[in-house]
C-alpha cells in the first residue's frame, strides 16, 4: 500500500470512528468490532442496551464447549452458561446441549434446530432484573427462550460456601468472561438491542449508567442483593 493510500485510509477510520483494534481491555467495544476471544479475561459490557454475539468453530459431536461467566462490577457471579457440542452422557453423540450454572442441575437440548456447520454465530440476550429471561439465537434463528426462576432452578440444597440461584442470577450482568475451559468460542462483540440508539458505553459511562440503574431498581424493590 502506498503511503498516500495509507494516510487516506487512516483519515477515513478517524472520521467514521472505526476501531482497528481494541486499545484498552478495560473499554467496551463499538458494535462493528469483532474481537478475538481472550480466555480468562473479564470484559465490561452493558447488557441492558446490548447483546453478546459469539462466533464458535466446533462440529456437532466434537465435544467442544462454550463456557461463559457473567458477573457484576464487583466480580460476584451473576450467572454461568455452558454450551456443549455433543459427547454428553445421556444424549446422542452429536446433540448440542446447554446448562445454566447455579440453576439447572444437568444439560438440556435446545428447543430450536441447530446448524450442522462448524462455524456458527450465536447471540445471547438478557432481559429482566431479578432473575433473568435469556434468549439465545444461532445464525439468526431463535433456539432457546429460558426464564431463570424457582420452577427450573434446582439448587435449594447448598453447602456453606454456595449461593442460592436467586442471589446469583439477581445480580446485574456487567462483565463477561470466556472461561479457560472454553474450546469453541473464537470471536465476540457487543451489539445494540433493537431500538437502542448510540454506541457501546465506555468504562466510565458504564459506571454512571450502572449506578443510576441500580439506585432506581433498589428504590422500586426489584433487585435481590
Amino acid at each position: 500500500m502506498k503511503i498516500r493510500d495509507l494516510l487516506v485510509w487512516l483519515l477515513v477510520c478517524l472520521v467514521l470512528g472505526i476501531q482497528t483494534s481494541p486499545s484498552n481491555p478495560g473499554e467496551l467495544l463499538t458494535d462493528s468490532t469483532w474481537t478475538t476471544v481472550d480466555y480468562g479475561e473479564r470484559h465490561p459490557m452493558d447488557f441492558n442496551s446490548h447483546n453478546l454475539q459469539v462466533i464458535t468453530r466446533a462440529l456437532p459431536g466434537s465435544g467442544s464447549k462454550m463456557r461463559l461467566r457473567f458477573s457484576n462490577e464487583q466480580d460476584k457471579r451473576a450467572g454461568l452458561l455452558d454450551i456443549v457440542f455433543g459427547g454428553v452422557a445421556g444424549y446422542e453423540g452429536d446433540v448440542t446441549v446447554y446448562k445454566f450454572g447455579h440453576c439447572t442441575s444437568g444439560y438440556e437440548p435446545f428447543e430450536g434446530r441447530l446448524s450442522e456447520s462448524e462455524e456458527n454465530k450465536w447471540e445471547i440476550a438478557r432481559n429482566g432484573d431479578t432473575g433473568a429471561n435469556i434468549t439465545i439465537t444461532c445464525n439468526g434463528e431463535q433456539v432457546l427462550q429460558f426464564t431463570i426462576s424457582h420452577d427450573v432452578c434446582h439448587r435449594d440444597e447448598l453447602t456453606e460456601d454456595e449461593e442460592r440461584w436467586d442471589d446469583v442470577w439477581g445480580r446485574a450482568w456487567e462483565t463477561v468472561e470466556f472461561k479457560a475451559a472454553d474450546t469453541a468460542s473464537r470471536e465476540w462483540r457487543a451489539v445494540e438491542k433493537e431500538g437502542r440508539p448510540g454506541e457501546v458505553a465506555k468504562r466510565g459511562e458504564l459506571e454512571t449508567i450502572g449506578t443510576v440503574f441500580m439506585e432506581n431498581a433498589n428504590a422500586e424493590g426489584k433487585f435481590v442483593t
